[in-house]
């Protein structure tokens, strides 16, 4: 009996492991492709974006940006 408790043990511990490595593995993913997608794209637009208001959502903002 006690070897069935010692196997639970051990599955409950590598696969809470390996569901850590996963959102881990998936954190890291996505903060290296928003690095590489901002890389690749230039500051104007980004900036344009921040002028219009299409990043805030604000409709005030994006008449205000679309005139000037």
């Amino acid at each position: 009996m006690k070897h069935v408790f010692y196997v639970i043990y051990v599955l409950f511990y590598t696969g809470a492991v390996f569901i850590t490595g996963l959102f881990v593995g998936q954190m890291l993913e996505r903060s290296w492709e928003a690095r590489r997608s901002g890389r690749q794209g230039s500051g104007r637009d980004e900036h344009a974006e921040l002028q219009s208001g299409a990043v805030t959502g604000r409709r005030e903002n994006a008449a205000v940006g679309k005139q000037g």
